[in-house]
């Protein structure tokens, strides 16, 4: 197995893993991220984007994707009263930067471009499981008065 075919498989299995957690335990700005991380990968799955066989080209439609999720988390921000929100939202802008850096220099190394363009996810799941913590414990500290 490549490790690009590990890191596809892993991020599948953290996103149902947070997913889950988030639609259990979270609230509606944890559930809604989360939708909205389902949605632009399934999206761009889908659509064949992103495909590990096309490690070697840019793709156009992977950072139309991502800008829309972007825009999404955004008016997330902007309408949460968390913070994890604006720290998902800045993580998934510095992959939408990658993919303008990838498009501004297209003689850069393609398997860096992938690896890059995938490795903001994580510290977006660890800002929602972060938001997740953060809920539970609002809702203990309100059952404690």
């Amino acid at each position: 197995m490549s490790i690009f075919m590990f890191l596809f498989v892993f991020f599948w299995f953290v996103l149902l893993a947070v997913s889950t957690l988030a639609f259990m335990y979270g609230g509606y700005p944890e559930r809604a991220g989360t939708g909205i991380i389902i949605i632009g990968s399934v999206a761009t799955a889908f659509l064949g984007l992103g495909s590990i066989i096309h490690v070697q080209q840019f793709e156009l439609g992977v950072l139309f994707t991502d800008s829309i999720v972007l825009l999404a988390l955004v008016l997330l921000t902007l309408r949460s009263v968390r913070y994890w929100p604006l720290w998902a939202t800045s993580f998934h802008a510095i992959t939408v930067m990658t993919h303008v850096a990838a498009l501004l220099s297209p003689q850069s190394v393609p398997r860096a471009y992938l690896v890059l363009q995938g490795f903001w996810i994580y510290p977006m799941f660890i800002a929602i499981l972060l938001g997740i913590y953060g809920h539970r414990q609002s809702i203990r500290s309100a059952h404690n008065y």
